[in-house]
């Protein structure tokens, strides 16, 4: 009897620590599932936040006013550009790996790949660069952009090239226009003074070299204040502007020439 007594109580003892094995299995099991659901929440945020930081990015970089072009460092190949490289360089929907540098810039130089090389290498050096490019249109157009190339260094060890590609072509049309001005008269667009001081410079040292004469025209107009009196200034001005026409048509776009007698070509 008594030896089954202790049988009995030693079962119930094995029982009490299945049982209690059982149960830290049971709360292990339930603390895991918490843990797990929680790591889950906590990566479904996560992702959440990296698809909503991706679809900021990708609103920024594509309403941005300028071309912007992500290139790799080692390949040079095009990996991303932005809506607004797309409508400067007429690409419509061609996928980003199938353009190039090359295609989409001028290609002689100082406007070749060999240049854009010579610029990347400076940008790779961790030196930022902008410099002005003649860029071309997929269909062929050329016009000016100021590129800044930036290197970036990513996670991972990983590097790339951001340029960035604006569209100056109002610019170099004011920097052209100040440049004509500077020689010829605004109201006619023929050569001023200072032109005109230049080229009789140039004739008369041509004409000591040659050992020749130089002679120099001079046109007036009769009665000009006359006109400007009676029928005001902006009539006046009309009579220049169509004086200035004739003399184009009659000698060409050249109206100060230096002339060799022995038939140089007019400089």
């Amino acid at each position: 009897m008594n030896g089954r007594v202790q049988a009995l109580r030693e079962m119930g003892k094995y029982l009490l620590v299945a049982l209690a094995f059982v149960v830290v299995l049971l709360v292990w099991n339930r603390t895991l599932h918490r843990r797990v659901a929680a790591k889950t929440r906590s990566l479904t945020l996560a992702l959440d936040d990296l698809a909503l930081s991706e679809e900021r990015f990708r609103a920024i970089f594509d309403n941005v006013n300028d071309a912007i072009f992500i290139h790799d460092v080692n390949s040079t190949a095009i990996l991303m550009l932005n809506r607004r490289a797309r409508e400067m360089y007429n690409l419509g929907d061609l996928p980003s790996e199938q353009v190039t540098a090359e295609q989409i810039s001028e290609g002689k130089p100082p406007y070749s790949r060999d240049d854009a090389l010579s610029w990347g290498h400076k940008a790779e050096s961790g030196v930022p660069q902008v410099f002005e490019w003649h860029a071309k249109t997929w269909d062929g157009k050329l016009f000016w952009v100021e590129v800044s190339m930036r290197l970036a260094r990513l996670d991972g060890g990983q590097e790339r090239m951001l340029v960035v590609a604006r569209d100056i072509a109002e610019r170099k049309a004011a920097q052209a226009r100040e440049a004509f001005l500077a020689h010829h008269d605004p109201l006619t667009e023929l050569p001023n003074r200072v032109l005109l001081q230049d080229r009789v410079e140039q004739a008369i040292a041509l004409a000591d070299r040659l050992g020749q004469r130089m002679a120099m025209l001079f046109l007036d107009l009769d009665q000009f204040k006359t006109i400007n009196d009676s029928l005001e200034h902006p009539a006046g001005d009309d009579l220049l502007r169509q004086m200035a026409g004739r003399l184009r048509r009659t000698l060409g776009s050249g109206l100060i020439k230096v002339r060799s007698r022995r038939g140089g070509v007019p400089r």
